[in-house]
């Protein structure tokens, strides 16, 4: 938790560097396998000990020039963190249910904070968060990155992470300058959202270990609603709901939503069959492979033909 804490904001904005181009538009998500095996005695087991099913995902390959200019720049491990905050930030939402329970305002942080030494920790406390000119510094190079991330995420996420900005705004208002946490708490009761720990803690220590002022958090949130309110896809145009995963052929691709339920599609975003899957991927030939839920044994197949149409194939359960 101390970890998670004390990064969670450092630096509203490093969380994106990837190793795509940025003359594309989006980051491309890719699915890998399930997280899960068959045992020898047949039961199922989990690639991480303790967790529950879920995806894994391609973690991108990105090289990373740090300007001289980033502060600390041979004791913080400035690649490292931005590479864990875009994978989380791409994939966290999916495989936790509408959630970002690793780092609940995954828009402002580095992702991982495990790999952070108690010398970086003191660091990034001591130098980092306290100046805001190194603040500036940083969020001015990742700032492209940093846009084309959260461009790269369905409507749902936009909207997510936009929401917990607004409860940042208004915990910094009700609580931190009025001292009214019961306002707080009816102001989210109102509008129906759940109490963010997280984000309570974080502003709260930025303040208690008087590292920043109330009006360097009202300067950060301002600075994050102005630069991605905007940016938020229309949720009547139906391309914002889905990421594309990959093209078929020149007719259909593979497409998921917001909690990661892929389809087939045409070009034109409308689903060729209603079914929806944990995972689509493609077999040897001109076949693919769908399954329903996150269980290898369980799945649906598709056949390509020479014209490039797509019919359902054999069902295996």
């Amino acid at each position: 938790m101390k970890k998670n804490l004390v990064v969670f904001l450092f630096l509203i904005n490093m969380s994106f560097v990837f190793s795509q181009s940025l003359n594309n538009d989006v980051f491309t998500i890719k699915p890998k396998r399930f997280s899960i095996y068959d045992t020898p005695d047949g039961e199922i087991g989990y690639c991480l000990s303790g967790s529950g099913p879920y995806v894994e995902y391609d973690k991108p390959i990105f090289e990373v020039n740090i300007p001289e200019t980033l502060p600390e720049k041979e004791q913080i491990p400035y690649a490292k963190l931005l590479f864990s905050g875009i994978h989380s930030l791409l994939y966290e939402y999916k495989n936790y249910d509408g959630r970002f329970p690793k780092i609940s305002l995954s828009v402002f942080a580095l992702g991982n904070y495990r790999a952070l030494s108690d010398e970086v920790l003191e660091i990034l406390n001591k130098s980092i968060l306290p100046n805001r000119g190194y603040l500036e510094t940083i969020y001015q190079w990742v700032k492209p990155y940093y846009i084309k991330t959260f461009n790269s995420l369905t409507f749902k996420e936009q909207e997510t992470l936009l929401i917990k900005l607004s409860m940042a705004e208004r915990y910094v208002l009700n609580v931190l300058k009025e001292k009214n946490e019961k306002k707080y708490e009816q102001w989210l009761e109102v509008n129906g959202y759940k109490s963010d720990e997280k984000l309570v803690e974080f502003l709260k220590r930025r303040i208690d270990k008087k590292q920043w002022k109330i009006a360097d958090c009202d300067y950060w949130i301002n600075e994050l609603k102005i630069q991605f309110t905007p940016l938020l896809k229309n949720k009547n145009v139906l391309k914002s709901h889905y990421q594309v995963i990959g093209e078929i052929n020149d007719k259909y691709m593979i497409a998921c939503n917001h909690n990661a339920r892929y389809y087939i599609m045409d070009k034109q975003y409308n689903k060729l069959f209603k079914d929806d899957f944990s995972l689509i991927q493609w077999e040897e030939g001109n076949t693919l492979i769908a399954y329903p839920e996150i269980y290898y044994k369980k799945f649906q197949t598709f056949v390509i033909d020479k014209q490039g149409n797509i019919s359902k194939g054999v069902y295996n359960n």
